[in-house]
């Protein structure tokens, strides 16, 4: 798989050079989800960066293949309360608030076939893969515990760039629309859908899905 992501992205270098090839430059913003099979999704925003090029096949039809920096990071909440009573046959109730936030961020080619729908918009289909660059998680939260009328309250505070378990590479598919002004400008909406783990060796898969919306400007055109 290193092998074939490495090789997209010389493909993508090599097209951004080709003569006849359209030159552009995007960023926007990423919605993300994470699912895991018997669980709620966790959710973040996160962004993405780069260029695209686009070499015609006909007035209809061309490739475009990009080369993106992306954060497909998640950001999930802590609220969970426990009542009990202990040895003493006092009633505890302990509860916690906080937040956990994990952050993942990837070199993104995406080979996508360019398709003229009508003047100015544009359908973007085909397959994307992602070379792992950065990983770190965070957990932030406060316990309260409330024995007998008195409460204690306790913080904690961690972070850790460990990415032992999380995949080094992605693959999804991406399907999207894309309207084109004259001017170059361009407003985008896609959607990926991963079809690997992001981690690894897990009974259950833990999979991407991912909305972006990508401003852009194609800056050489031929």
């Amino acid at each position: 798989m290193k092998k074939v992501v490495l090789g997209s992205l010389a493909l993508g270098l090599s097209v951004l050079t080709y003569g006849q090839v359209d030159i552009g430059a995007k960023a926007g913003l990423n919605y993300n989800i994470w699912t895991l099979k018997d669980a709620d999704p966790s959710n973040g925003i996160g962004f993405h960066l780069g260029a695209y090029g686009r070499i015609p096949f006909s007035d209809m039809l061309a490739f475009q293949p990009e080369l993106l920096f992306t954060t497909r990071g998640v950001k999930e909440s802590i609220d969970e309360t426990v009542s009990y009573t202990n040895a003493f046959m006092q009633m505890v109730m302990e509860r916690t608030e906080g937040d956990a936030t994990v952050k993942v961020s990837y070199i993104e080619v995406p080979l996508l076939l360019d398709i003229m729908a009508s003047e100015g918009f544009h359908v973007h289909v085909g397959p994307v893969l992602a070379l792992r660059m950065g990983y770190n998680s965070s957990l932030d939260y406060t316990e309260t515990q409330t024995v007998a009328g008195t409460t204690t309250t306790s913080t904690f505070s961690g972070e850790s760039s460990d990415d032992t378990g999380i995949a080094g590479f992605d693959f999804a598919a991406a399907a999207g629309l894309n309207y084109e002004m004259e001017s170059g400008f361009n407003l985008g909406l896609r959607y990926l859908r991963g079809f690997t783990s992001i981690a690894e060796n897990s009974a259950d898969p833990l999979i991407y899905n991912g909305i972006q919306f990508s401003l852009g400007f194609t800056f050489i055109k031929n």
